[in-house]
């Protein structure tokens, strides 16, 4: 699936199958729905948002704090 940031309009690929994201509009977790994607692709997907404008918009040190909360 391809889909364009909404603030630089990259377009980025995300590979979803199609009962995948089913799945998730139909009410499960994203990270539950489509496993095999990492969080930069998901988060394309919930907001439209590349790494790179997610970066400028909420700055490195906060994706930084978000990896080191999901390794434990």
């Amino acid at each position: 699936m391809e889909i364009a940031c909404h603030s630089c309009e990259t377009v980025v690929d995300v590979p979803v199958k199609d009962e995948e994201f089913q799945a998730w509009k139909g009410g499960q977790l994203i990270q539950d729905a489509m496993p095999n994607l990492n969080k930069d692709e998901r988060e394309m997907l919930i907001s439209g948002t590349c790494t790179f404008c997610w970066d400028v918009m909420f700055g490195e040190d906060l994706r930084a704090n978000d990896e080191q909360e999901t390794k434990g």
